[in-house]
């Protein structure tokens, strides 16, 4: 069994109205015999009240409009005193969460789509019971059209005897 990860990391973003330092990523890749990956990420810091996750609508290199986001489900979202926020989808690739000045954590469950016809398969997400590849794209969206917020780690959960392989230096 293996893992095979194809990560775009974000950079350096600040700005007064929207203040988040960075993002940490947890991916969790147990009951992969659903075809599905499981998601979550803190953030350092916020600031804006009400933001909007946006998931990626294609690949750099893929050169298609996949929409990501029509592949993300159970959408959730905390606030540091763990108590749930109140998400809207918006469309098939943006979430909107209200009352999210003191927002913590977002989590959702990624499907497997290497057999999507509008990509190419190294944008897409291949998941299954021994294997596991994905493009950051695919798995990985953004705040309030900032691409560039940085990523300060992200740490894999992953069955017993799978390797991991990423182009992703270790901290």
């Amino acid at each position: 069994p293996s893992i095979h990860l194809n990560i775009f990391p974000f950079f350096l973003f600040s700005a007064p109205a929207f203040q988040c330092q960075y993002f940490t990523y947890n991916l969790t890749l147990l009951g992969t015999e659903a075809h599905r990956v499981r998601l979550s990420f803190t953030f350092d810091k916020l600031g804006a009240n009400t933001i909007t996750y946006q998931m990626p609508v294609w690949a750099p290199g893929a050169y298609s409009v996949t929409h990501y986001g029509h592949y993300v489900s159970a959408f959730k979202a905390w606030d540091i005193n763990e108590k749930p926020l109140e998400v809207k989808q918006v469309n098939g690739d943006r979430w909107e969460i209200s009352n999210a000045k003191k927002i913590k954590q977002i989590a959702y469950f990624v499907s497997d789509s290497h057999k999507d016809s509008t990509s190419l398969y190294f944008a897409l997400a291949h998941i299954d019971t021994n294997f596991f590849f994905a493009n950051g794209t695919c798995l990985f969206g953004y705040v309030n059209d900032k691409k560039n917020i940085p990523i300060a780690g992200v740490f894999y959960t992953f069955p017993p005897g799978w390797k991991l392989t990423t182009a992703l230096e270790p901290i």
